[in-house]
């Protein structure tokens, strides 16, 4: 799914590029993975320009 890509590449950027603690990254993908799944809930997976 287009959301879950740029997910993935959102917490490999914090990770890699500004070097964030595992930690945090992890809480990241908690989070922003809990407001995919209630989006899913909601039926709207595809973002809307």
């Amino acid at each position: 799914m287009e959301l879950d890509r740029a997910l993935d590449a959102y917490l490999r950027h914090v990770t890699i590029e500004r070097g964030l603690s595992e930690h945090t990254v992890a809480a990241y993908r908690r989070d922003l993975g809990g407001y995919l799944e209630w989006l899913d809930a909601q039926g709207s997976r595809t973002p809307r320009r």
